[in-house]
């Protein structure tokens, strides 16, 4: 988890979630301390200290290239139904982070509900794509990772099979994944072996 909010911090929840790199963080059962002294007061970068954890610490960073599958949307009348208006939302800044420790996966959510859902951002559906089913997705380039969806917490807890995942994602947004016709890559983030 650590390492993820370093990523995070340097790419921001956005560019770690919907960036052209996957990010696959293997959950360890070893708990680790990681301290840094600096000489002087500076602003910490964030990709520095997760290369130093990766070459002194306990993680491993593996490689991999996989064909990536494209998000898009294929049923307009129902991603309209599922999207909601960023102005009804009192305060979009009051969002909070959420881990499903389990599978690794983070995702934003709304402190308000909306008639028993929290809405999240898109972005937090391509990231239970990624870190929760492990899947290499990118975003139609036409679609806005900070559009808000009503999604229910519930939408990532169970392991689909892909064609669930297809269905879940056609009945709640009216999206469905398409190979992208090229590759991504994939870092596995894990405890060192």
């Amino acid at each position: 988890m650590l390492a993820q909010e370093m990523l995070i911090g340097a790419m921001y929840t956005d560019g770690i979630a919907c960036g052209d790199t996957a990010y696959d963080f293997t959950q360890g059962k070893d708990i680790y301390t990681y301290s840094v002294i600096y000489d002087k007061a500076v602003i910490p970068d964030y990709r520095v200290l997760f290369r130093d954890m990766v070459r002194y610490g306990g993680l491993q960073c593996d490689t991999a290239v996989k064909p990536a599958f494209r998000l898009e949307v294929t049923d307009t009348e129902r991603y309209q139904k599922a999207h909601v208006d960023a102005s009804t939302i009192k305060n979009p800044y009051t969002n909070r982070t959420k881990w499903v420790t389990e599978n690794s996966w983070l995702y934003e959510d709304l402190e308000e509900e909306r008639d028993g859902v929290r809405p999240q951002r898109l972005a937090s559906v391509v990231s239970a794509l990624r870190y929760f089913w492990h899947l290499p997705v990118v975003l139609d380039p036409w679609m806005h990772s900070g559009d808000w969806l009503n999604v229910s917490e519930d939408f990532a807890t169970t392991q689909l099979s892909f064609e669930e995942i297809q269905q879940e994602l056609l009945t709640r947004f009216g999206m469905t994944l398409v190979p992208a016709n090229r590759d991504m890559v994939v870092l596995t983030i894990s405890e060192k072996q």
